[in-house]
């Protein structure tokens, strides 16, 4: 008698249904679990599909991107003078070595946040439009202005927090200086 009970504790319990664990339970419980929520799951699990097919067909064959495409230096510099592009993107370029020392130091969402603008700068560099190559280069040279912040920050001990906070004042004032411009100082005219 005490083998049977020994041997029923050995045997592992089965397995739950599978319609309760998983994907198809959480399905079940979530978004079927009565009669009402099915039907308002299935409805607008279909008002979606239907507004995403249509503004999908919208984004690809309707809508005329031109007005768009034809004003990317204007959402990259405002109304800045198409003289002085390279201003505010020399500016970008040690905000983006800035950002590539932050990466090194924090790393996480600091990381997460320099790819990412390196990433959306350089797609607005290899947009057509109408800017000069060498503002373009400017623009192209600011993923490699995050790896550079990147990998120097050790070297050039910034992982300091005092020569961070100076480095980072440091960078501030120059873009301010070069967005607003310095009076008789010849290509810095405010």
């Amino acid at each position: 008698m005490s083998t049977a009970i020994g041997a029923r504790a050995m045997t592992p319990p089965p397995p739950p249904p599978a319609s309760t664990v998983g994907y198809v339970g959480w399905l079940r419980k979530n978004l079927f679990s009565s009669w009402s929520n099915g039907i308002l799951t299935v409805v607008l699990a279909v008002g979606l599909a239907w507004a995403a097919v249509n503004i999908f067909g919208w984004l690809i064959f309707t809508a005329d991107w031109e007005v768009i495409t034809s004003r990317v230096p204007l959402y990259i510099v405002g109304l800045y003078p198409a003289e002085d592009y390279w201003r505010p993107q020399v500016c970008v370029l040690l905000i983006s070595t800035l950002l590539g020392i932050s990466w090194r130091n924090w790393g996480g969402t600091a990381r997460v946040f320099a790819v990412g603008f390196g990433a959306i700068i350089l797609i607005l560099a290899v947009l057509p439009h109408e800017m000069e190559i060498f503002n373009r280069i400017l623009l192209l040279l600011n993923p490699v202005a995050v790896g550079f912040g990147y990998f120097a920050a050790r070297p050039l001990g910034l992982h300091n927090t005092k020569r961070m906070i100076a480095v980072s004042i440091s960078i501030v004032v120059v873009s301010l200086l070069l967005i607003r411009g310095i009076e008789g100082v010849p290509g810095l005219e405010p």
